[in-house]
């Protein structure tokens, strides 16, 4: 099932429980409350995709598309960054901040 007309986000339900999957180009990130539809999900994909022979598996994110995602289970606060690619545009425009660093 396609969530809410977005084309990039899945929703997949079964007895077993539920997994949402969010694709952008080559990148993504499944949430899922039942280990075998996850280990379905990837075979069915594994099958379809030969380039998908070693997917990688984390359990916590970190990082997608070059946002730099933190998360503070104390106070349920996600923070998103993107410290890589501002310091890569700066560096090619010669934008120097003279050490300071902006929070965006």
């Amino acid at each position: 099932e396609i969530v809410d007309r977005d084309e990039c986000i899945f929703r997949f339900k079964s007895a077993e429980g539920e997994m949402v999957v969010a694709t952008v180009v080559d990148d993504s990130v499944c949430a899922f409350d039942c280990d075998e539809l996850f280990e379905r999900f990837v075979r069915f994909v594994k099958s379809r995709l030969p380039i998908m022979e070693n997917p990688v598996t984390v359990t916590e994110l970190t990082n997608i598309c070059g946002v730099e995602i933190e998360r503070d289970l104390k106070t349920g606060k996600i923070k998103c960054r993107q410290t890589e690619m501002i310091e890569k545009v700066a560096a090619r425009y010669g934008v120097d901040a003279g050490g300071q660093r902006y929070d965006t």
